[in-house]
């Protein structure tokens, strides 16, 4: 299961979390994919301020899409991991 596999059947995995779309799926994961390009994620198994410091710095993030990609991201390794 990859990572937009994952958030479609989030909602079926985590109890109590709303349903995403495929569309938003690849959103999340395009922004992923533009965090790491820009190295603003380098793998780093939590969110800290340095991390939430760069996303301000590159986006202007006021919907907090970006911090939220990086915590569904985090959950997706967990659940693979388990």
């Amino acid at each position: 299961m990859n990572f937009i596999e994952y958030l479609i059947s989030r909602h079926l995995i985590k109890k109590g979390t709303r349903a995403i779309r495929e569309v938003s799926a690849r959103q999340y994961n395009s922004r992923l994919e533009n965090m790491k390009n820009k190295n603003i994620y380098n793998g780093e198994k939590e969110i800290n301020e340095h991390i939430i410091a760069k996303i301000k710095n590159h986006y202007t993030d006021k919907t907090n899409h970006y911090p939220r990609t990086l915590e569904y991201y985090l959950e997706y390794l967990n659940y693979k991991e388990s």
